[in-house]
């Protein structure tokens, strides 16, 4: 598990230079761009469910079939965090992540990946 000093210690370092904290990055496909993630790394969002879901997120990274590419990233404090834990996937923001909800995007972002690359 990512302890919240640990996340915070990663955001720091680069927090100065680009306002985002490049957690982890990998091209598994070629042919098409990463897909990205950004995860809130703000201590409300955080603590309400984000640090599990970057557990989820770091496996899923390294461990995927899917076949996609997926770009991790950690986002600063977007001030929504009454509506936390907060994430985006591809542009799009999605509210009060649980991890079980986690899991089903990410299940609906493989399949769409598949789709993309004609083996559904």
């Amino acid at each position: 598990m990512v302890s919240i000093p640990e996340a915070i210690d990663r955001k720091e370092n680069c927090e100065k230079a680009c306002g985002m904290v490049d957690l982890h990055a990998q091209a598994v496909c070629p042919d098409h761009d990463p897909v990205e993630i950004a995860i809130c790394l703000g201590s409300s969002c955080f603590a309400r469910g984000n640090s599990e879901n970057l557990e989820i997120l770091e496996k899923y990274a390294q461990s995927h079939s899917a076949g996609i590419a997926v770009r991790l990233t950690g986002q600063l404090c977007q001030d929504q965090c009454q509506d936390g834990p907060n994430l985006m996937i591809g542009g799009k923001l999605h509210h009060n992540v649980t991890a079980a909800r986690l899991r089903e995007l990410l299940r609906q972002l493989g399949s769409s990946s598949q789709e993309d690359h004609g083996t559904s």
